[in-house]
């Protein structure tokens, strides 16, 4: 019955349903639908306000443009580039020097990590077909550490875990 287990649920499997559809199969089912991994730009979101969604709602919130907002907000982030579609680069960009690996998202694509002796490459192909965010990850051999973080921040964070903006005094 209704809200007596758990199931795991991929949009993909979701999107070839209609909404009257999707929304009913969900509503009589499921008491919440809740993200466990975030949604990326090649999925779709399931759309439907009952039941609630908890979780990020749509796949905008790991853009390319949310992720810069969001670096300009908190006055921190990653060292990064923004190259437009059809730019062709003859050397890498004087602030990745020190890194080992680069975050390269393609405009509507997840990010992946490149080396750094291979992205000069990869960057003028992938430029051929798309937009590029560049972006420094590990720095001098170290290799770096994505965190997901959940809200809202703890207001004094213990030794050891991350703080945000000006609870840091970055801004």
């Amino acid at each position: 019955g209704r809200g007596s287990g758990l199931d795991l649920l991929r949009c993909e499997s979701m999107a070839s349903l209609d909404q009257p559809t999707l929304a009913r199969v969900l509503q009589k089912n499921y008491i919440a639908l809740v993200s466990m991994a975030p949604l990326s730009q090649e999925v779709e979101s399931i759309g439907t306000s009952l039941p609630p969604h908890i979780g990020p709602p749509v796949a905008e919130m790991n853009s390319i443009w949310f992720k810069l907002w969001l670096y300009q907000k908190l006055c921190s982030g990653p060292p990064s580039l923004l190259l437009t579609k059809g730019s062709r680069l003859r050397k890498l960009p004087a602030f990745l020097k020190g890194y080992s690996r680069v975050l390269v998202t393609m405009w509507g694509h997840d990010p992946t990590l490149v080396s750094l002796s291979s992205l000069l490459l990869t960057l003028n192909d992938a430029l051929t077909h798309s937009a590029v965010l560049v972006q420094g990850h590990g720095w001098r051999g170290g290799e770096g550490e994505v965190r997901h973080l959940p809200l809202p921040f703890d207001p004094s964070p213990a030794k050891g875990t991350c703080c945000v903006g000006w609870q840091c005094g970055f801004c």
